[in-house]
């Protein structure tokens, strides 16, 4: 859950980002701002629907090529290596498709990656499910290296600690807080529809929390701040005040180099205060289990998601069940059993015995 809201709001955050500053160009009036929210509409849905295709189109390619190679002894074997290149491929190409149409890549990616996890690894050989997640495990640990390198090289490549504006910089903290309030209220509409004895369970208050106490981190938000700033897309000074008002600015200052401040400080703040309690908060809520107790790194967290995703999976009988067994059967042309594990169906025609693919069971 944590994870997911921060992708999500990673994603929301940069198409809304763009969706305001076009405020600069255009005075503000209830046509503009039905306008901005139409445009933020179109971009994010259409990103989500030209991603989710590729998605789409990447399982029916794995689906009907015949990724194989021989090997010394003339035995059919699948081509891992094949298989992880195309992976790469049909993600990129949605990125492209709608920064050519002037939408959003990352969500256009984001929408990909859940459809080709949902459906793409399923017909993939189970060799190459094993390559393609280890795979993009070290491209996901050498992104989010980079970024903590960039947020570290910016302290001091960028004028942080020059003339900073310390009152924004907290009153921007505070409102950061109270906007991240909506975790607790999203949690409580999302336990509306849940029973006592659902699956998946109801969120709880210590879930909810953890959510809350785990945002706020930046990296995505510095990013946006720093193109601002290089662009100078706020070149007024205190917020449009005239000169000689009172406020933190010195001469010369402008109100882009002050949101480059307070979001990098917000930034860091966050990364060393919340990041580095987050282990021990949560262990005290009893939503990550003590590293003495679990044996396994301290990964209690996962083990208990994990736990969780097996008994959805399992769990055939309900009514999403049966659409999620639905759906996976008309896209992939195959039949899943109770198991979970993907049959081929009996109007496809057989391949030869060493050229069929192994399927993946994804239920437990």
């Amino acid at each position: 859950m944590v994870f997911g809201e921060s992708v999500l709001n990673d994603a929301v955050a940069i198409v809304l980002s763009n969706t305001l500053l076009s405020f600069i160009r255009t005075p503000v009036s209830a046509d503009s701002i039905l306008a901005a929210g139409g445009s933020f509409c179109v971009i994010f849905f259409g990103s989500m629907l030209v991603g989710a295709s590729f998605g789409l189109l990447s399982s029916l390619a794995f689906k009907h090529l015949q990724l194989t190679h021989t090997d010394d002894q003339g035995q059919q074997m699948d081509n891992k290596f094949v298989e992880l290149a195309i992976s790469f491929c049909f993600p990129w190409c949605g990125y492209f498709v709608c920064e050519a149409l002037e939408m959003s890549g990352i969500v256009a990616i984001l929408a990909c990656g859940m459809i080709m996890a949902a459906f793409t690894r399923r017909v993939m050989s189970a060799e190459a499910v094993q390559l393609t997640t280890n795979a993009y495990k070290g491209v996901a640990t050498i992104a989010e290296t980079f970024v903590f390198v960039y947020l570290g090289m910016a302290v001091v490549t960028f004028p942080i600690f020059n003339n900073t504006t310390w009152r924004l910089f907290l009153c921007a903290l505070v409102a950061c807080f109270i906007g991240r309030l909506h975790i607790f209220l999203g949690s409580w509409i999302t336990n509306l529809f849940r029973g006592p004895a659902s699956d998946p369970a109801r969120i709880s208050a210590e879930y909810s929390f953890i959510m809350w106490f785990s945002g706020l981190r930046g990296g995505v938000a510095f990013a946006l701040a720093s193109v601002s700033f290089t662009r100078k897309d706020f070149g007024g000074r205190c917020g449009g005040l005239p000169v000689g008002a009172d406020c933190d600015f010195v001469d010369g200052m402008d109100d882009s180099t002050a949101m480059l401040q307070v979001t990098m400080l917000i930034a860091l703040f966050t990364i060393f205060v919340f990041g580095g309690a987050i282990s021990h908060v949560a262990v005290s809520l009893d939503v990550l289990e003590a590293k003495e107790d679990v044996g396994d790194g301290g990964n209690g967290h996962i083990e208990k998601i994990n736990s969780r995703m097996s008994t959805m999976a399992a769990d055939r009988t309900s009514v999403s069940g049966k659409a999620w067994k639905n759906l996976l059967e008309t896209i992939t042309h195959d039949s899943m059993d109770d198991t979970g594990v993907v049959r081929a169906s009996r109007t496809t025609r057989p391949r030869p015995l060493a050229q069929t693919r192994p399927r993946i069971n994804v239920a437990g």
